[in-house]
């Protein structure tokens, strides 16, 4: 990985690059070492991967740091090869787990867009508060410790809920308005 690094630097390889690459990646498999299902990371090491990775040797080491707790100086010891699978490998998953929080967000209706909601957003912190006073827990670092896939989960039960009782309420107001 190391050579591999020093040669991108040398020859400034772009972004563009990189995604033709992670594209001819896809059709290979991730190594034995690497293999992890990702709904098995606790909710801090989603939030870590999240927030840390900001530029392409970010996009190699985070996740081997946050996943499997390895150190830089170990991770240029592994094939760039298996670091740049595992890097798209986690792109993937990242993009998936993303992609399910996206279909639990609250669609606010016209009038709480017209109060200002869009201007609230409590991002990662407003997730972790939320159910920590859901579960009655008062230590925030317990929560991160807990598998992401749980916290979702009551995500989407909630959503779930809050969608019926909102079109319940809905059908009420017609029904008294006959």
């Amino acid at each position: 990985l190391a050579d591999f690094i020093m040669y991108s630097d040398i020859l400034k390889i772009d972004e563009q690059t990189i995604d033709d690459l992670f594209e001819r990646l896809k059709s290979y498999f991730l190594c034995d070492m690497l293999k992890i299902s990702f709904n098995e990371l606790k909710f801090r090491q989603l939030i870590d991967l999240q927030t840390k990775i900001k530029t392409v040797n970010d996009m190699i080491f985070v996740p081997l740091e946050v996943v499997h707790d390895l150190k830089q100086k170990d991770v240029l010891q592994l094939s760039a090869f298996d670091c740049l699978r595992f890097a798209l490998h986690s792109k993937d998953e990242l993009e998936r787990i993303t992609n399910l929080f996206k279909t639990i967000e609250y669609k606010p209706t016209a009038d709480e867009v017209k109060a200002g909601i869009n201007t609230i957003s409590h991002g990662f912190f407003g997730t972790v508060d939320w159910y920590a006073r859901r579960m009655g827990i008062t230590n925030h670092d317990e929560v991160v410790e807990l598998k992401w896939t749980r916290i979702y989960e009551c995500l989407k039960r909630d959503f779930y809920n809050n969608k019926f009782e909102r079109n319940y309420r809905k059908v009420i107001e017609q029904n008294n308005k006959k």
